[in-house]
This record gives C-alpha cells, structure tokens and sequence, in this order.
C-alpha cells in the first residue's frame, strides 16, 4: 500500500496541486464540495498534466448525508461552509466587522460524510499530511478520521481562538480543545500561529510525537509555496506574516499615486500642448503679416 496526502477544503487547488507536482510518487486527494471549485481543480490538473491529484466533490463532516453548503462568493470562495456565520460574532468584533467576504451569495446541497467513512473507499498506508482548511469544522473533520486517526503522521487545522471569536454559528472548536484533542491523540504541537491581524483564529500544526516535523516537510518539500508559508487568511509560522488588509491597503495607496502621477504628467501635456497651439498660432500669424507687409 502507498502513503497519501489529504487536503480537505482544497479551494483552487494553491495547496494540494502544489504538492501533486512536487511529490509526484503519491496519491493526493483533494475534497472540494463547492461544484465549480471541484471542476476548476480537475480541469487545472488535466491543463498542467498532474495525474497524481484526485479530486472528490464531498465535504466532510460528522454526519452521513445531504447538507446546506453556504457559498460565499467574494475573493475565491474561501469562507463558504456547512455552517452559518454567527451574526452576533461579526457585529461585535472590530476586524470582522471589516472584511466584505463575510457574507453568502447562495445556498447549494452537498453530500457529506464523516472523514472515516471517506477513507473507507481508499487503500492506502499512511496519510502523509493533512491540511484541513473547512470553515469553522476543522477540528471537526479531524476528530471524525475515526479509526484511521493513529495513521495521520501530520498535519495543519485553523480553529477560532475562543468559541466567542469563531466566525462560525453552532461550532464548539476553539484553540483549547483543539490543542487538548491532539495532546490526547498521539500528537505533538509544531507551531501555533494568529490567522489574522486580530488573533481572532490560530493556524495548529502538528505531527505525531515520534516523528520530526521538520524532517517530514523537508521530505515532502512543502516549503518555499506561498499556500503553505502564507496565504490570504492563513499562514505558515515564520517571522513573516503576510495579511490581505495590508496588500490591499499598499495596493490601493500604489493605485491612488498612480493615478495622481497620471494625473499630473496629463496636466503637464495638456499644458505643453496648449503652449504647442499658440506658438503654432504666432507663427501663422507672423507669416500672415510679413506677407501683408509685402503686399
């Protein structure tokens, strides 16, 4: 049997594609509920001839079934989730209160299934890493792995510093209980880092207490890729932090002089242009009265 590398909430593929083409000896499996998002991953795998990338269109939860999946159609898509966002959280916090992707476009049914009864369907050895990025169930996912839990080597979940920072409604995961469930599993903390300029969410990483963690990104070459050292809302520990608030801000100061610049280099035209009239103008006018002059 081989090993695999999961990535549950794969988005657009910035992570397990990545991935795919750097370990091209095993078996990544991406789950993407979101339809158009599952499509755009498995036509982008087939357009860059990753053929060890598989893609399932699930979500994982702790129920068998059909569920309401939230679609959130600002930026890429990256807060849509089974479950609702929590009104009252995001009117009291200062920086939720801020961000225009906290809001759904739609409502769609996806299948769900535990992580375990996913894995069910698949031959494999060990799970390699685990990236879970679900929006509010991450913990969730992880602790419904059921009997394949002891085969995860490694792995990186995001969950709300208190359940009163969560984004998310009807969800009891939080930094606390996330760091108690893996210490109780087998597990071993390698960084917690802030999601966010308020520290309103952590990113966990984490490996089996008898393995080097160190060792294990090395062998799967995860860094030196900007969805794994840091991108939009969650980031790889490092002394460098990168949030979307300050390239927008920097983005939108660059535009501004910009358009300040082109401004001004216009005004400066128009006026040589102006200049370029009149000299025009006199010179006619001159050639006109020696004529006359002449006359």
């Amino acid at each position: 049997m081989s090993d695999i590398i999961l990535d549950l909430g794969a988005n657009v593929g910035g992570f397990s594609l990545e991935v795919a083409k750097r370990n091209s000896n095993i078996i990544i499996h991406a789950i993407e509920p979101y339809p158009k998002l599952a499509d755009t991953l498995i036509q982008k795998a087939k357009d860059e001839c990753v053929d060890n990338h598989i893609v399932h269109q699930v979500a994982i939860s702790d129920e068998e079934g059909e569920h309401t999946f939230n679609i959130s159609s600002e930026s890429d898509g990256g807060t849509s989730s089974l479950l609702d966002f929590s009104k009252e959280h995001l009117q009291q916090d200062e920086y939720w209160a801020t961000r225009i992707d906290l809001k759904y476009s739609e409502k769609i049914k996806v299948k769900t299934m535990p992580l375990e009864h996913f894995l069910d369907g698949l031959v494999f050895d060990r799970i390699l890493f685990i990236k879970i990025d679900i929006q509010g169930l991450d913990l969730t996912a992880l602790k419904s792995a059921g009997k394949y839990l002891d085969r995860i080597d490694a792995g990186m979940l995001e969950v709300p510093a208190t359940k009163d920072c969560s984004l998310y409604a009807k969800t009891d995961d939080d930094l606390y209980s996330a760091l108690k469930f893996l210490n109780e599993n087998g597990f071993k903390i390698h960084k917690i880092k802030p999601n966010d300029p308020a520290s309103n969410e952590f990113n966990v990483f984490f490996c089996r207490n008898e393995l080097s963690y160190e060792l294990l990104e090395r062998n799967l070459s995860l860094r030196e890729m900007h969805y794994y050292d840091g991108k939009h809302y969650w980031h790889f520990p490092s002394f460098r932090q990168e949030y979307p608030e300050e390239h927008i801000m920097h983005l939108t100061n660059a535009i501004a002089e910009a358009r300040e610049e082109n401004n001004q280099l216009k005004m400066k035209n128009d006026e040589y242009l102006e200049m370029n009239v009149i000299l025009i103008k006199k010179s006619i006018f001159y050639k006109f009265f020696k004529l006359f002059k002449k006359i």
